[in-house]
């Protein structure tokens, strides 16, 4: 090969190599420049708190760094509260809903017309027992049982006829001329356009209160001919509700229908009594209010009220929190 040719490649060879060495200088230089503006995926975020700052802003759930459940339910905003107590109210309740479609169904009850005692002719207080009652009565009453020693919120259940006769369990002491017909239990629940009626709870002998619904009996024509009903302990409930939120910082009032207080933790005394007879600020507030927000003060403290009338009840329900505000002024 000629001299010429060995040099010529020689001389391509050594360009080629600058060329490469130039070319991977140039790439670690871009690369060490611009680390720092390379923006790190989600997925690779090892801070839970930048994890949780970027969840929160797509919910409206405030995350807080707190392991404390209640802690975190005290951030929840206005709407979330609702929405957290409306749901808790919807789960105890649509267990007696479930129990009492079902006692609604039962043939014993369907074709129950003409088939228990009729009181309304009764003359002095009567005790119902099993004794006392005709054979179909006695079936239902054991029915009855069974649903009550199934679930213990039941205090009562009962089944009212257009022929004012009515089998219950357990055996209760009725007044002369109970009239199933007469009572509103048995109007509110014929007369409604729901399948199931939500009452207003009362305060049993035992100083609980009581929650009642109502369901249509019907036979096997869908003729109305009945209304069964469960009275059920509330008292369940309402701790749940006030489990929801922590104690130390909030606490719920609730009103039912006729503004009466089912529930005040803050005064547990309030209970039972009407928001005119008690004539309290406060309570005329929430009760007036129904659904909205205000600032209330006590003493040197200021308190948050989230306001609200329950869908599923139609109580007035009112989330009583402690402000955060250091500097404000009394209106």
């Amino acid at each position: 090969m000629p001299i010429r040719k060995k040099l010529f490649r020689a001389f391509n060879a050594i360009i080629f190599l600058l060329v490469l060495t130039l070319s991977f200088t140039l790439f670690t230089l871009w690369t060490v420049l611009n680390k720092d503006s390379v923006k790190t995926p989600v997925s690779t975020i090892k801070n839970e708190n930048d994890q949780a700052s970027i969840i929160s802003e797509k919910t409206s759930v405030k995350v807080s760094n707190s392991n404390n459940i209640k802690d975190q339910a005290s951030a929840i905003d206005p709407q979330g509260q609702i929405e957290c107590i409306e749901g808790m109210i919807n789960i105890y309740l649509s267990n007696i809903q479930s129990t009492l479609k079902y006692v609604a169904s039962l043939p014993e009850l369907k074709e129950g017309l003409g088939k228990f005692n009729d009181y309304s002719k009764i003359t002095k207080d009567i005790l119902i027992t099993r004794e006392n009652i005709t054979p179909a009565a006695q079936k239902v009453f054991d029915i009855f049982q069974h649903l009550k020693k199934s679930n213990p919120v039941i205090y009562l259940i009962y089944a009212g006829y257009k022929d004012s006769s009515l089998v219950e369990y357990p055996g209760d002491t009725l007044f002369p001329g109970y009239n199933p017909p007469m009572r509103d239990w048995y109007k509110d629940a014929i007369s409604s356009e729901s399948e199931i009626s939500f009452m207003q709870p009362y305060v049993s002998q035992d100083h609980t209160f009581v929650g009642t619904m109502v369901a249509r009996i019907k036979d096997k024509q869908g003729e109305v001919v009945g209304v069964v009903g469960i009275d059920f302990d509330l008292s369940g409930l309402l701790d749940k509700l006030n489990n929801i939120l922590p104690r130390d910082k909030s606490y719920l009032i609730v009103l039912d229908q006729t503004e009466t207080v089912i529930s005040d933790f803050s005064n547990p005394y309030n209970a039972g009594k009407t928001v005119k007879d008690l004539n309290n600020p406060f309570l005329n507030k929430i009760a007036s209010t129904k659904e909205g927000f205000f600032e209330h003060k006590v003493e040197n403290q200021l308190f948050n009220v989230n306001v609200f009338t329950s869908k599923s009840t139609g109580w007035i329900i009112a989330v009583v929190e402690k402000s955060s505000k250091k500097n404000w002024f009394a209106f």
